[in-house]
């Protein structure tokens, strides 16, 4: 390894060693009598599931020169997870904490959405590493491009509908189910607009939006189906079934559908 990849191997053992103990602090400090550990659920598997699912795509679709170096996906596993650290507390940005909201108050729609965010933005950096390149700063620079649209339009669609007020303030598991399935269904677009062998970050852009525009196809599906299941003093919870999990799967379907006919990667 070269000296600028041990930086960056140190670095981000650094910053995932912070980042868990910070997550291991907030999932497992307060009392069972506060919140139940079954229920805190999406403090613990969710970033288990995101950590094996990128040791999966780094020891099986990363670069050539990756996937058999244990040196090399250590390098990438570790930067990955600080990265997962540093976009998930963004989500603080829309009211979404992940100690208040599923420990304290028990918010099981918050859990699902925070959940959906996380597997977002897995999917969106592991897109990055799959194709060869010359180095971790185009993994990082891939991740970046897709991370910061991930957010943009979480910005974008909250602030035409108020989904995340839905999830933290009233606590609505429809849309919980809508919220975790959407910024899930991105990342997966996301991470597949990214994935491919590097040439330039010109072509990096243009096949970014060549294959990535789906994600607006999602977002305005979502901002129609927020507008038909608008909530009120007298509906203050919509139907788990048809406001939550069928839109849910249907975002997520799509999406799979989608990256599964861009076909192999050029």
């Amino acid at each position: 390894m070269s000296g600028d990849e041990v930086f960056v191997l140190c670095a981000s053992a650094a910053a995932t060693l912070f980042f868990a103990i910070a997550w291991l602090l907030s999932a497992f400090q307060a009392p069972s009598l506060v919140c139940p550990i079954g229920r805190r659920w999406p403090l613990w598997l969710t970033p288990v599931a995101c950590g094996v699912f990128l040791f999966v795509v780094l020891r099986h679709a990363a670069a050539d020169d990756v996937t058999d170096d244990p040196k090399y996906i250590a390098m990438y596993l570790l930067l990955g997870i600080a990265w997962l650290g540093i976009l998930q507390r963004c989500s603080v940005w829309y009211g979404l904490y992940a100690r208040q909201d599923i420990v304290e108050r028990r918010n099981t729609a918050a859990g699902i959405a925070l959940s959906g965010y996380m597997l977002g933005i897995t999917f969106s950096y592991a897109g990055g590493n799959i194709g060869n390149g010359p180095g971790w700063w185009v993994v990082l620079f891939s991740a970046a491009l897709a991370g910061a649209v991930l957010i943009l339009l979480w910005t974008a669609v909250d602030a035409v509908t108020g989904l995340t007020d839905r999830v933290t303030i009233n606590r609505d598991v429809a849309s919980g189910l809508r919220l975790g399935a959407v910024l899930t269904a991105w990342g997966l677009i996301l991470g597949r607009a990214v994935a491919g062998d590097w040439v330039s970050a010109g072509a990096t852009v243009a096949d970014f939006l060549r294959v990535g525009w789906p994600v607006v196809a999602v977002a305005a599906a979502e901002v129609f189906i927020s507008q038909i299941a608008r909530l009120s003093p007298d509906r203050p919870h919509g139907d788990p079934v048809l406001a939550g999990l069928m839109p849910a799967l249907l975002y997520l379907g799509g999406s799979a559908a989608y990256v599964a006919s861009v076909g192999s990667l050029p």
